[in-house]
């Protein structure tokens, strides 16, 4: 090394004899993963899967190796659930990668897994009591499929479960410990089967209406019922031509509040807001990468306190504005890590920190406390072409229009037949060049 710099970014720049020019950057990420298996980075034991935390502040984290494992407030794993229902660091694993978890109000948990069926873990001292309930073709009231992806529980404390195949039940207890699952397959008679037996997710809208996320649309139906087979079902999806229509029948995940409505994450259309539904249609504002949103691949949405969603996709992570209808994103170019995120496995701790389940472990951060660069790069010039040529200043061109590099040109008049003007220019950022946006204006044209 011969000589070393600075930039006003803080970029450490070497000259060396044998390797040229060097760039180091310094920068602390403000987001982490946190790798459940025995070595960091992308591994099927660090792929996340399903995140939930409970009352007692454990967050359990399930990865597609089939293990649920339990870490405490501070990040502290505690071990992993065992088939015998202990927590501990040695012992035989749970059957089934689990894809769900979720805690209803008696405390009780329950962990839909991907071709295991459902299990009920009820906690008794030190100890959790698994029951698996999964499909029988001899019993119409057994679970419609044993691919679970999701479990909710409505305000009037039904489970509801989502399958990926055999549609959605809810569970009705029979006395004891036995329970039936209300399915199509019996009295759930009127449910749209032949189209959405494929369901991701299942939750409740601010009106009280269940809202099921497909893949071939979305499912809303009133909770307050007696009877399943009164219970009336509409059904939205995408319709050719139609640009309030959903943007994609792949629904990876509903989020809804009263104040900034319905929220769907799409497979492809992007970020849909529910704008009206009456007699059987609805009317979405779709908000797309041309809107500013990273990608149209949506996987799951969490609201921070300050009232932002923040959007997991298969390109990074959006925050988005509902007052503003503004996004700011972030690229793996700020993460500890290359994440892919996950589908539908998102949860906002406690604390308010967000967590996010990846293919390198969970990635959590603090949302008060994520910030883009307020860096302000300085825009270069490089080059000017009139009518589709270049153009070089007087010394090196008698005819030419530039007195001086274009670089520091304050003004430019060009004659009528010489008005197709191009330029080339580059905001010099040696951090993160990606993530720059351009906008410019033609004063008295624009």
């Amino acid at each position: 090394i011969h000589s070393i710099m600075s930039d006003r970014q803080g970029n450490l720049w070497l000259c060396t004899y044998s390797k040229g020019l060097e760039k180091i950057t310094f920068s602390k990420s403000q987001f982490q993963i946190l790798s459940p298996g025995k070595l960091a980075g992308e591994s099927i034991g660090n792929d996340t899967r399903a995140l939930c935390q409970d009352s007692e502040g454990n967050l359990w984290v399930g990865t597609k190796d089939g293990t649920v494992y339990l870490y405490n407030r501070e990040m502290k794993k505690l071990g992993y659930l065992t088939a015998n229902g202990a927590i501990s660091n040695t012992g035989k694993k749970l059957e089934g990668a689990a894809y769900f978890i979720t805690q209803d109000h008696n405390g009780v948990m329950w962990i839909a897994t991907k071709g295991e069926g459902l299990i009920k873990a009820k906690k008794i001292s030190n100890r959790y009591i698994l029951t698996r309930y999964k499909h029988s073709g001899n019993d119409i009231y057994s679970l419609s499929d044993d691919k679970v992806y999701c479990v909710y529980e409505d305000r009037f404390h039904r489970l509801w479960v989502a399958t990926y195949g055999g549609g959605i039940n809810y569970i009705e207890q029979c006395g004891g410990d036995k329970v039936r699952f209300i399915n199509h397959g019996n009295n759930l008679k009127n449910y749209p089967q032949n189209r959405c037996f494929k369901v991701r997710y299942i939750t409740s809208d601010y009106l009280h209406h269940i809202c099921v996320a497909t893949t071939a649309g979305m499912v809303v139906f009133n909770d307050d019922f007696k009877h399943p087979e009164d219970i009336h079902f509409a059904y939205y999806r995408n319709r050719a031509g139609d640009k309030t229509a959903l943007g994609n029948n792949d629904v990876h995940w509903i989020y809804s509040n009263r104040k900034y409505g319905t929220y769907l994450a799409t497979f492809g259309g992007g970020l849909n807001k529910l704008i009206s539904a009456d007699a059987g249609r609805a009317a979405f504002k779709c908000y797309t990468v041309k809107d500013g949103l990273l990608s149209d691949v949506l996987l799951s949405i969490q609201e921070d306190k300050q009232g932002y969603l923040w959007i997991s996709s298969e390109s990074g992570i959006s925050r988005f504005d509902p007052k503003t209808l503004q996004f700011e994103n972030y690229t793996d170019n700020t993460f500890p890590c290359r994440a892919q995120f996950n589908e539908a496995t998102s949860v906002r701790l406690q604390s308010g920190a967000m967590a996010f389940g990846t293919n390198c472990g969970i990635f959590y951060f603090d949302p008060a406390k994520a910030r883009k660069s307020t860096y302000a790069p300085y825009i270069y010039l490089s080059d000017l072409q009139i009518n589709n040529k270049p153009v070089s200043p007087l010394e090196n061109n008698k005819d030419s229009v530039l007195t001086k590099d274009v670089e520091y040109l304050k003004q430019l008049k060009l004659k009528h037949n010489k008005n197709t003007i191009s330029i080339r220019f580059a905001a010099l950022d040696y951090r993160d060049a990606s993530n720059i946006k351009y906008a410019y204006k033609l004063e008295g044209f624009d």
